[in-house]
């Protein structure tokens, strides 16, 4: 199935993974703007821990996507993308149980 997709084929699929990253990182990084200096809420942690565990997850699917193009050196995703450590952390990790 792979071998048989186009390089037309695989630059979409890379360009869609890539945008799901971005948007999935600028979620986190809006969720912790507007909570910024509010006192801790066991509810508002819930929520973030799982708009981290999303980005996660989509960030470990970009990877694999750039994986099966031949491209094997995250660090330059990392800069462009500005992952944070806790989100390149848990790629590839189960979700974290409620």
């Amino acid at each position: 199935m792979i071998g048989s997709l186009t390089a037309e084929d695989r630059a979409t699929s890379l360009r869609q993974a890539a945008h799901k990253l971005d948007v999935a990182l600028l979620a986190l990084e809006a969720f912790d703007l507007r909570h910024a200096g509010q006192p801790a809420d066991p509810q508002r942690a819930s929520d973030r821990r799982l708009l981290v565990d999303v980005a996660a997850q989509i960030c470990w699917e970009y990877v694999v996507q750039r994986e099966m193009n031949g491209v094997d050196d995250h660090r330059d995703l990392r800069q462009r993308y500005r992952v944070p450590d806790e989100v390149w952390q848990r790629i590839g990790a189960s979700p974290r149980p409620e």
